[in-house]
């Protein structure tokens, strides 16, 4: 008796997973631009972080009209999300009215290295640790740039998040979801503080690079097709190739 032809589909989301297959279709999940909209979110929030930079709760205010640079570092850390060559990179630049702000917990992390970034982060009054928190949104709004140096990432859906938010970004090679390098944002090597420092001072001193990065960032989120129609494209794809 004949054997059938077996088919194997696999999708998958992760950038390291499919180095282990020949075959294989990725996809990258989806957020709703609309939901990162800068006035909406100004208009609606409450309080938080930006009643602590001083600024008036009913005003609406324009990235641009914040003054200092931000760095944003938004994730659960454990030892692959790379947050001690963010802090490497941080401590080696020196730029006037610049903060560093780490938004999220550390999760599996080995005791030395928390020992490791809390002392760097210590000695750092640039440096702010805001820790968990269940509303991000406010900070992606304040935020000049976005990092997430990751050795490895599944798709990095807080990377999509800053990009729709208007923020330009720097990844790692493992993290760059939809993220085109020079366009709207950097990708870096993993493990290269010095690459990270270069790209953070690069946007430092070119704000209206940065600007228009940011911009561009928010288009490609927005023009992003969702899950659902790639993976629906996926399978018209598949009976294409198989004549059905």
């Amino acid at each position: 008796m004949a054997l059938k032809k077996l088919f194997f589909l696999i999708i998958v989301l992760s950038f390291i997973i499919p180095l282990a297959y020949s075959f294989y279709f990725r996809i990258h999940p989806s957020v709703d631009a609309r939901a990162y909209d800068n006035i909406a979110y100004n208009l609606a929030s409450g309080r938080g972080y930006r009643e602590s930079l001083d600024i008036p709760l009913d005003k609406i205010l324009p990235r641009k009209e914040i003054k200092k640079f931000k760095v944003l570092y938004v994730a659960y850390t454990n030892p692959r999300k790379g947050l001690s060559y963010l802090l490497d990179a941080w401590e080696s630049l020196d730029l006037p009215l610049a903060e560093l702000i780490l938004v999220g917990k550390y999760v599996g992390m080995p005791e030395e290295m928390i020992r490791y970034c809390d002392e760097i982060i210590n000695r750092n009054p640039s440096i702010k640790w805001v820790g968990g928190t269940q509303d991000p949104w406010q900070y992606y709004q304040d935020a000049s740039v976005f990092v997430l140096p990751s050795l490895s990432e599944c798709y990095g859906k807080v990377t999509l998040e800053a990009m729709a938010s208007g923020v330009p970004v720097i990844v790692s090679e493992n993290a760059r979801a939809i993220v085109e390098d020079g366009k709207t944002g950097f990708v870096v090597p993993i493990r290269d503080a010095k690459a990270i420092k270069e790209k953070i001072e690069y946007l430092y001193h070119n704000r209206e690079i940065a600007e228009k990065m940011g911009r561009e960032a928010r288009k490609a989120v927005e023009n992003k097709k969702s899950f659902g129609e790639e993976v629906f494209e996926i399978y018209q794809e598949i009976l294409k190739r198989e004549g059905k």
